[in-house]
C-alpha cells in the first residue's frame, strides 16, 4: 500500500542515551518506578517501564529471566528491594536488552502506518473528519487544529499493537504535550496529556 511505512520503536541505544541525559539518581528512579510507594518493585511496576525501552513486549517471565541474568534479585522472590535495586548496575540492564533482540511477534508494535493531515487545505473528506472530531470530543478548535495528523495503521498477518494509553504520569524530566506546535528538544521525553472536555 502506498505511503505506509513500518512503525518504528525507539532503538535501545537512543533510549539508553536519553535516560542518561535525564540526570536522575538511582534512588529517584526507584521512587518513580515504585508506583504504590511500598519500598519494593513488583514485576508489574517494572513491566510498566521496560516496555518503553527496547520496544519488546516484556512479560513477567522475561523480567525474571533478566533479573537472573544480571543478578539483580539475589533472593529470587521476583521483587526488588531498594537495596537490591541500588546494588544493580543499570548498564547491565541496557546490555541485556541490547543482547536480546526481539522477534517481530514480541514487539509492542508490529504494523505499517501513515499520517493524514486534516488542517486547512486538506482534502474535503479529511476536513469533514476534522469537524467530526471537534463535535465528538468537544475540545477547543485550537487543540484539535494543532494536534498531530491522523494516524492510519495497517496490521498485516501477525501485526499487532498491545493495548496502552498514550498519556501517562508527568515527571519533572518530561514535558506535558498536547499539540505539535513547538518541539521542545531540551527534554528527552514528552508525555501526551489527557484532554478532558467540559461536560
Amino acid at each position: 500500500m502506498k505511503g505506509l511505512q513500518r512503525s518504528q520503536i525507539l532503538p535501545t541505544e537512543e533510549y539508553e542515551e536519553a535516560m542518561g541525559t535525564m540526570q536522575i539518581s538511582q534512588l529517584d528512579l526507584f521512587r518513580l518506578l515504585d508506583q504504590n510507594h511500598d519500598g519494593r518493585l513488583q514485576l508489574r511496576e517494572v513491566l510498566a517501564q521496560t516496555r518503553l525501552g527496547s520496544g519488546r513486549w516484556m512479560t513477567p517471565e522475561n523480567i525474571q529471566e533478566m533479573y537472573s541474568a544480571i543478578k539483580a534479585d539475589p533472593d529470587g522472590d521476583g521483587v526488588l528491594s531498594l537495596q537490591e535495586f541500588s546494588d544493580m548496575d543499570l548498564r547491565d540492564f541496557h546490555k541485556y536488552m541490547r543482547r536480546h533482540k526481539a522477534a517481530a511477534s514480541e514487539l509492542v508494535r508490529n504494523s505499517h502506518h501513515t499520517w493524514l493531515y486534516q488542517g486547512k487545505g486538506a482534502h474535503h473528506v479529511m476536513r469533514a473528519i476534522h469537524q467530526r472530531v471537534l463535535r465528538l470530543t468537544r475540545l477547543s478548535p485550537e487543540i484539535v487544529e494543532l494536534s498531530e495528523p491522523m494516524q492510519v495503521v495497517r496490521y498485516g498477518e501477525g501485526g499487532h499493537y498491545h493495548a496502552h494509553v498514550d498519556s501517562g504520569p508527568v515527571y519533572p524530566e518530561t514535558i506535558c504535550s498536547h499539540t505539535k506546535l513547538v518541539a521542545n528538544e531540551s527534554v528527552p521525553f514528552e508525555t501526551s496529556c489527557r484532554q478532558v472536555p467540559p461536560t
